[in-house]
């Protein structure tokens, strides 16, 4: 048994906030200049086969490895696994897994099916590698995050990011492989992390070389069995506009709805990267300190109402700009899908408090629910209004799940809504003299 993982002394949660609303800016900037470079270098057709691709090597590298991720991360936070037996059952589920799945995936690549008509079978057969490479480096991120090492993570996830960029422009532009190329970046880019994660496990965290036991491994799988079809749900509802478009629409059309869900999701991973500071405070805490995080959401909702604002307000002439006339149909998808965006950034901060008064049961139904409306309205409203029906079936579905997580929310805690949503007296003072503290012991 291991010694239970204890914070990072002089560590403040205004701190590790303050890091990652930097790093998502970084991020988002580089992402923008990662869609630029899809957009003109591919065009609509090649950046919808490059979603396609994209999305089966995620999404298959979260089916097949249940456990791998918040199994291994928590009985190591727990205290009841070291480092070196955590990574080593992640790792070992995330290659058998991926194995898995890729071997029942491959002959459907040359099977006839439309969805497999998307994209080249060369590039297929690339995102295969995907598979075992967002998963490592996504179990690799939470064994970090047990350690509260948010700094590193952030760095090493802008790390891959900027190996991707100089990929694509190398191997897209430069050598014109297309939309292999672009497979072949994403790649490189995952092994960058999932290298530094291990490097950076090793000489800190005290990883070793060890030998999954068999109690270990049914440990893990339990746990990941049990949360499994949760976390598949949320790992399909930012991608199901694309899947169920790749079924029924073309290769244009999925590129556009591509690039407007790829610059959107990148605003709502301002929430996602504080839930990974939030969580550990408020976990095991009885009420689950439902006034910090009605402070946090009021954050979160101005930060990600300000950005959204922005990018509406240059939403024309910056497509014009970053992605090139051909995606000009992409504007209204981006007005269409803002409120479905907002509503799933303050969602995202509920989640992280059900989930901390351990009650992530309420996550789930609000996750079948924003999918179920999704899914029902992208084929009503699909048929008659194309690409505008998809992003209005996608934004009614966040609705949903935002407005049940915010009804849940207002039940449990006791908030009223005008302490909830509405800028309270000392909002701006808190932020401003944490955002001072933090800078200044950052740069300390």
């Amino acid at each position: 048994m291991s010694a239970k993982v204890s914070p990072r002394p002089n560590t403040t949660i205004e701190q590790e906030v303050i890091i990652q609303l930097l790093a998502q800016g970084g991020l988002l900037l580089v992402t923008l200049l990662t869609q630029s470079l899809l957009a003109y270098i591919l065009l609509t057709e090649g950046r919808g086969a490059y979603a396609i691709c994209i999305m089966v090597g995620g999404m298959l590298g979260v089916l097949f490895t249940p456990g791998a991720d918040r199994g291994a991360q928590y009985y190591l936070i727990a205290g009841k696994m070291s480092v070196s037996q955590s990574v080593a059952i992640a790792f070992t589920i995330c290659i058998v897994g991926s194995a898995l799945g890729a071997l029942l995936t491959w002959p459907l690549i040359n099977s006839g099916l439309t969805f497999f008509e998307q994209a080249d079978a060369s590039s297929f057969y690339l995102a295969l590698a995907l598979i075992p490479l967002t998963a490592l480096s996504l179990s690799l991120e939470l064994q970090l995050a047990a350690f509260r090492r948010f700094t590193r993570i952030a760095l090493y996830t802008l790390t891959r990011s900027v190996v991707m960029v100089a990929g694509i422009a190398l191997l897209t532009w430069y050598l014109e492989m297309g939309v292999d190329g672009a497979l072949l970046a994403v790649i490189g880019g995952h092994l960058a992390e999932v290298l530094l994660y291990l490097r950076d496990l090793r000489r800190h965290c005290g990883l070793g070389l060890e030998r999954p036991t068999r109690a270990g491994f049914r440990q893990v799988f339990s746990y990941g069995l049990r949360f499994h079809v949760a976390r598949v749900v949320a790992a399909f509802d930012p991608r199901i506009g694309i899947l169920m478009l790749g079924v029924v629409a073309t290769q244009g059309e999925i590129g556009l709805f591509a690039a407007a869900s790829g610059i959107m999701f990148r605003v709502a991973t301002i929430p996602n990267a504080l839930g990974l500071s939030l969580l550990p405070r408020i976990a095991g805490d009885g009420n689950g300190q439902p006034t910090m995080m009605a402070l946090y959401l009021r954050l979160v909702s101005m930060v990600t109402g300000a950005v959204l604002l922005v990018l509406l307000a240059v939403s024309q002439p910056g497509v014009r700009l970053f992605l090139s006339e051909n995606f000009l149909p992409v504007v209204p998808l981006v007005w269409i899908m803002a409120p479905g965006i907002y509503a799933f950034a303050a969602g995202k901060i509920f989640e992280t408090y059900f989930s901390g008064i351990n009650r992530p049961q309420v996550c789930s139904w609000a996750l079948w629910i924003g999918l179920i409306g999704n899914v029902s309205a992208f084929f009503a409203l699909y048929p008659q209004w194309g690409l505008s029906g998809a992003a209005a079936a996608f934004t009614l579905g966040m609705l949903l799940r935002g407005l049940y997580l915010a009804v849940l929310f207002r039940r449990t805690s006791g908030l009223s809504l005008g302490r909830t949503w509405l800028l309270q007296p000392g909002d701006v003072a808190f932020i401003w003299t944490s955002g001072r503290v933090a800078l200044s012991r950052m740069k300390g």
